[in-house]
């Protein structure tokens, strides 16, 4: 079933110029500097409204402009990846199966951040579904991590919406996340971002970001924010979570949940 929140962003959508697919090769910026903003999914509309001048959509197939994604997740037994993150790790990874459901296309991706805050990222085309089970995956695993693909496990299920754009200069990608969701495969407990969405500007070098500026004036500024790590907290409130306090409260601000358990 279609959200309503799907069918709201989805006309603000229709008046951008589109962008293929092909096109957008030349800016996958795989190597990168990221900048996250949490927002209400009206503000996302709002946001979408003032940047249209600015900014391409990507489209898919020609009509495709809002774009479905599934995710695994995969941690040790004891969660040593999340905890990376908890502990404010500089140097941390995660290891992922990213699903694009409108191409039919999954990959398993090694996800890298330096302790200069640089991003890069490894994959391999895989069938969806616990690839680990395949020699092949296996073997990238441990080339680009270091990691034992012995001792992964699937953890983490999530759900969402993106919307792709770019910037008329081809020097900036910007992308926004909605309709997120998480299953929590240790527990068994699902829980929705309600009302929430995640902005990602994502830019090779200092380049100029109209969308930032905007972002700017709606006094919408930087949060730290990891579907993996938000996923794990909000679906096991005995995870530890001291390093993602002031986000959880965050959200809790912007929407009537209790993200961060705070009642």
């Amino acid at each position: 079933m279609r959200s309503g929140i799907l069918n709201n962003l989805e006309s603000v959508t229709c008046t951008y110029s589109p962008i293929s697919l092909k096109e957008m090769k030349d800016i996958r910026l795989m190597d990168r500097d990221d900048k996250k903003y949490i927002a209400t999914t009206s503000d996302i509309r709002t946001l979408l409204e003032k940047a249209g001048e600015e900014y391409l959509i990507q489209e898919l197939d020609g009509r495709i402009r809002i774009s479905h994604y599934r995710t695994i997740y995969y941690d040790t037994p004891h969660n040593d990846l999340f905890m990376m993150h908890q502990n404010g790790k500089k140097n941390r990874e995660k290891i992922r199966e990213r699903c694009y459901v409108d191409s039919s296309l999954a990959f398993c991706e090694v996800k890298k951040k330096n302790n200069h805050g640089r991003t890069s990222k490894s994959r391999i085309e895989t069938p969806f579904g616990d690839s680990m089970r395949l020699n092949e995956i296996r073997e990238f695993v441990a080339r680009n991590s270091g990691l034992d693909p012995d001792k992964l496990v699937v953890s983490l299920f999530n759900d969402f919406h993106r919307i792709t754009l770019v910037n008329r200069r081809m020097t900036e990608r910007v992308t926004i996340d909605f309709d997120i969701s998480f299953r929590n495969f240790l527990n068994g407990v699902e829980r929705e971002l309600s009302g929430l969405g995640v902005i990602e500007i994502k830019r090779d070098g200092n380049t100029q970001s109209p969308i930032s500026d905007i972002l700017t004036d709606m006094r919408i500024h930087p949060a730290r924010f990891s579907k993996f790590c938000v996923g794990f907290l909000i679906t096991d409130k005995e995870m530890k979570r001291n390093n993602f306090k002031c986000d959880l409260i965050k959200m809790d601000k912007l929407t009537d949940y209790r993200y961060g358990y705070s009642n």
